[in-house]
């Protein structure tokens, strides 16, 4: 998975920013309280930039680093195991569905659909953690909070792409490539 050197230097100012946004998000209490894990998750803005600007493996290595020095540097180590699992499992559906559907989903949805599989990575590790199955009862509830999340995310993402779309990365932005400059905002 090697990168260039121009690739390489704005993965890692995208990593940089995913980390910042990550334990500034983490010292703020969860968006209904007494849930734990109910966040913005605004660190992933970094994470489909990279997708859509330089390509999957760019985006790995934001998703990698991220889930590893994110939760550390908050002063959460076991978090590590939950931001790692629903990080991939995002990251994962994010690139099928973008591959597959020749871009014809939009960056919205794409988000959107992350912001899930996220969940339900993390909830497979929690059920994993307390060996009960009864922590899922609280799936709905940050499902339903994960849509307007992934909503957000998917229309900063979009926004900073129009803004960057003179950066000399075209080789690699299949967001504009597939869409010949133009935005797909539809979701």
């Amino acid at each position: 998975m090697k990168l260039s050197l121009k690739k390489s230097t704005y993965t890692a100012i995208l990593i940089a920013m995913a980390l910042i946004i990550y334990v500034i998000e983490s010292a703020l209490p969860p968006l209904i309280p007494g849930i734990a894990g109910a966040r913005l998750g605004l660190a992933n803005i970094f994470v489909v930039y990279a997708l859509y600007a330089l390509g999957w493996q760019s985006a790995l290595w934001v998703v990698l680093i991220k889930s590893i020095l994110g939760p550390l540097l908050s002063g959460m180590p076991t978090g590590v195991f939950f931001s790692m699992s629903g990080s991939i499992l995002s990251l994962l559906m994010m690139i099928l569905i973008v591959k597959y559907t020749n871009n014809k989903v939009g960056i919205i949805s794409v988000s959107v659909l992350g912001s899930l599989m996220h969940n339900v990575g993390q909830f497979a590790i929690a059920v994993l953690f307390t060996g009960t199955i009864s922590i899922v009862s609280y799936f709905p509830i940050l499902s339903a909070i994960s849509v307007p999340c992934g909503i957000i995310v998917g229309l900063v993402c979009a926004w900073i792409l129009k803004l960057t779309q003179n950066i000399t990365l075209k080789k690699s932005n299949i967001y504009y490539k597939k869409n010949g400059g133009k935005t797909n905002e539809s979701t």
